[in-house]
C-alpha cells in the first residue's frame, strides 16, 4: 500500500505586505507572523510532507537546548529532513534551503532561476528555493525512506513474545543455542 504524495504546488505565491497562510503556523499568544521570536509562525511545517512521503527527519540539535519555549515553538523551524546527498530544511515563509553534497550540487543548480545558490562549503553547496521546486530538488538528493517493518515480521515477533511469556521467568531453557551450553 503507497501513501499519496504530498506537495505543496497548491500553496499561493504571497506577494510582500500581504497575509502569509495559515500553513505557516498560528502563535497561540496571538503575535503575527512577522513576529521574529516567535517558534510558531513563520515556515511551512516540512514534517507533513515527509511523514506523508515516508521519509525520514529529525529536529536540529539546537531544538533541544532553546530555553525558551515560545522561541522553540512546534518545531517547525528546526526540522531537517535527511537525503542521501544533503538536508532540507526550512528558510523562511514558503522557502527553502537544500544542502547539497559536492556531487549532485551541479544537478540542482541546473533546476532553473529560482533554485539560487545561497551559501557554498568547498564542493558542498547550499540552495534557496521557493516550496513549489520541493520535489525536483527532493528527486536528485533523494531523502532516505523511514524504515518500516513487513506484516509478516511483525507477526514471527509477536509469535515469539508470545512463546517467551509462556515459558515463564523460572523455567529453565532446555534447548541449546548455538555456541551455549545448556544448564
Amino acid at each position: 500500500m503507497t501513501c499519496p504524495e504530498i506537495t505543496y504546488k497548491d500553496f499561493p505565491r504571497r506577494k510582500r505586505g500581504e497575509p502569509m497562510s495559515n500553513e505557516l503556523g498560528v502563535c497561540p499568544n496571538g503575535h503575527s507572523v512577522t513576529y521574529p521570536q516567535c517558534g510558531y509562525v513563520g515556515c511551512l511545517d516540512l514534517r507533513v510532507w515527509a511523514k506523508a512521503n515516508r521519509y525520514r527527519y529529525r529536529l536540529e540539535e539546537s531544538y533541544k537546548v532553546e530555553d525558551s519555549e515560545h522561541v522553540r515553538g512546534d518545531g517547525r523551524w528546526f526540522v531537517e529532513v535527511l537525503c542521501q546527498n544533503g538536508l532540507i530544511y526550512p528558510f523562511g515563509g514558503t522557502t527553502l534551503l537544500a544542502y547539497a553534497k559536492g556531487g549532485v550540487a551541479n544537478r540542482v543548480a541546473e533546476l532553473g532561476s529560482d533554485v539560487q545558490p545561497y551559501q557554498t562549503d568547498g564542493k558542498n553547496r547550499v540552495f534557496k528555493f521557493p516550496i513549489e521546486r520541493l520535489d525536483e530538488v527532493a528527486a536528485i538528493l533523494r531523502p532516505r525512506k523511514r524504515r518500516t517493518i513487513s506484516p509478516e515480521h511483525v507477526k514471527a515477533l509477536q509469535d515469539g513474545l508470545k512463546r517467551s511469556s509462556e515459558r515463564g521467568p523460572n523455567q529453565e531453557i532446555t534447548h541449546v543455542h548455538a555456541g551455549l551450553r545448556a544448564r
